[in-house]
């Protein structure tokens, strides 16, 4: 830009200015004065058009000007405060919300528009405040998955000699199987320990189900029958094979086992059942001969 000078005045006493130089839209872009031999007084003029000028402080902002400071809302020239501005305050400044955290013993009421630092404790911790009560039980903020559930349901058997095929203990109720802000996990492990006095390494067959198969017939001991009604409650059958080696802890007890299965798994709710079905003939000394373990996965 190229600013034309419209006049000069010659050197002057007193507060008289000694020079200036007059811009085409009649402000004035440099005014030296006897008074002021360094020229502080750049731009006192009020400025305007689409020529560059810094403006007064307190005046409003010329059109198209470059201002140096801010402009407030009633676009008046502000210089930046390093003052911080009291809790509460609306004005321009960059610094009027004060220092970015303050310690209260209560934190401040506000109205629309006013600022406020950070609120910190009296060990410079950062407060925050919910807006509505966590709900009572266990809440997560999001979704973890990998926290382990092992669940080690209570299974009665009948003595005697089961058929192959036989159901053994009933329908079984795996209660916490599955966390209630999600209702899925991933089953990883099946652990079978069976103490019959003969037919012990028997292998297994493991139904389990999102909900009660109640219209389904799974007695203790008798052939398996499932209702068309419960076909959808099914989330899978597993296959829990004897250890390879007999009896590897004596014996007096067989262990059938499956590991690592990574089947993803979807509840109705945070309770699971299962059915245990035998392959093979066991014959059982005592109601509590059998033993189940399931680890799953949450999340």
């Amino acid at each position: 830009m190229v600013t034309k000078v419209l006049e000069t005045r010659a050197v002057g006493v007193g507060t008289i200015p000694v020079g200036w130089v007059q811009l085409p839209d009649g402000s004035y872009a440099l005014q030296v004065s006897a008074t002021n031999p360094d020229g502080s007084n750049i731009g006192t003029g009020s400025g305007g058009g689409s020529n560059a000028s810094v403006g007064a402080i307190g005046t409003t902002a010329p059109t198209s000007a470059t201002s140096v400071g801010i402009t407030d809302g009633s676009g008046n020239l502000r210089a930046v405060s390093t003052a911080p501005g009291a809790q509460g305050s609306t004005g321009t400044n960059i610094a009027a919300s004060g220092p970015l955290g303050i310690y209260n013993t209560a934190a401040p009421s506000l109205s629309n528009g006013q600022y406020s630092a950070l609120q910190l404790d009296s060990a410079s911790n950062l407060k925050t405040s919910l807006q509505t009560a966590l709900p009572p039980g266990t809440n997560m903020i999001g979704s973890v998955v990998g926290r382990p559930s092992q669940i080690s349901p209570a299974i009665t058997v009948t003595a005697g000699t089961y058929a192959t095929g036989n159901v053994v203990g009933g329908v079984l109720t795996l209660p916490a199987a599955l966390d209630a802000t999600d209702l899925c996990g991933i089953l990883q492990d099946i652990l079978i320990v069976n103490k019959a006095t003969s037919g012990n390494t028997c292998s297994w067959s493991v139904a389990l189900f999102n909900a009660n198969p109640s219209g389904s017939t799974f007695t203790d001991k008798a052939a398996p029958v499932i209702a068309t009604a419960d076909m959808a409650k099914l989330l899978g059958v597993f296959s829990v094979s004897a250890l390879s080696g007999g009896n590897v802890l004596g014996s007096a007890v067989g262990i059938a086992q499956a590991d690592a299965i990574g089947a993803y798994v979807i509840g109705a709710s945070t309770t699971l059942y299962a059915v245990l079905i035998v392959t093979g003939t066991p014959t059982f000394g005592t109601t509590s001969d059998v033993s189940l373990m399931l680890r799953i996965m949450k999340g």
